[in-house]
């Protein structure tokens, strides 16, 4: 059976008149009549009862009638999303992203791409910078938000935001003291919680820069699997932090965040192979430049 017999055999059973059905589709009747026998004999079925005066379907030419709706139907479906996947309107796109893009990034990201192509799936896992780089080498993720400075080989990198730090320090803490800002001296004596450099290096450096600039290497007490943790051991008592602004949307009990007089930020980046042929992840790729 073949994707004609099927219209064929709708333009007959719509009009029950073959010389009808045959100006519809543009042939002669007798090839048409040839068509319908030929499907007739393939399906062992008689699917049009007829006499000199009318045509009319069977019991079981109205089921295939219905079937027959819903086979065109489903193919013209597949050759639209197959057409929309070609110019990457259509498909999957796997996402990683580290903590300090959560909450300002990847949302605004997510919005302005679901409006243009409401028809891809995006599958987001949180993960850290380190595994994101694995992750796009071992191509178990198409494009990655994650922190820089990493290692560029095989990648394409760009930056695409930037944020300042604030100090995290307990509610109960003594530099508490209603003000909202904090200078990153009064930190020195303090214990810090942080994340380990293997997991985020970009991060843990730019922290250590902004102490050692006033005069005193951190006491790290406590390395956290990230930077959600770190504010949750804040909370205990246990230490003080220094975080990416947007982390004050996280809204942990037991914390306070403070400016700080550091001009040193943090920023957010994409990565992605540099072996890129996937349409989607260009399309994405566009919709991240526009912002």
């Amino acid at each position: 059976m073949k994707t004609r017999h099927l219209e064929y055999f709708i333009a007959v059973a719509e009009e029950l008149h073959f010389g009808k059905a045959a100006r519809r589709l543009n042939i002669s009747q007798p090839p048409l009549s040839q068509q319908i026998k030929q499907l007739e004999q393939s399906m062992g079925v008689t699917l049009f009862r007829r006499t000199k005066h009318k045509v009319e379907l069977t019991n079981s030419g109205r089921t295939f009638l219905e079937e027959a709706y819903t086979i065109l139907s489903n193919m013209d479906n597949a050759v639209k999303k197959t057409r929309k996947a070609e110019i990457g309107e259509n498909g999957e796109l796997i996402l990683g992203f580290s903590s300090n893009s959560m909450y300002d990034v990847l949302p605004e990201i997510l919005r302005r791409f679901y409006k243009i192509y409401p028809s891809i799936n995006i599958v987001v896992k949180q993960m850290s910078s380190s595994e994101q780089v694995q992750a796009l080498n071992e191509q178990q993720i198409q494009i990655g938000l994650l922190c820089p400075p990493i290692d560029k080989t095989n990648l394409f990198i760009k930056d695409v935001h930037e944020q300042n730090f604030m100090a995290v320090i307990p509610e109960k803490h003594f530099l508490n003291n209603g003000k909202d800002f904090v200078s990153v001296k009064e930190l020195s004596k303090e214990s810090f919680i942080m994340t380990p450099r293997n997991i985020g290096p970009g991060y843990y450096d730019t922290v250590i820069n902004i102490c050692f600039e006033v005069g005193f290497s951190p006491d790290i007490i406590q390395e956290a699997a990230d930077l959600h943790t770190s504010i949750s051991l804040v909370s205990t008592g246990m230490g003080v932090s220094l975080v990416p602004e947007s982390l004050k949307q996280y809204q942990k009990k037991g914390v306070v965040f403070k400016k700080i007089d550091s001009i040193k930020t943090t920023k957010i980046a994409m990565a992605w192979r540099q072996d890129n042929n996937y349409n989607v992840l260009n399309n994405f790729l566009k919709v991240v430049n526009s912002i």
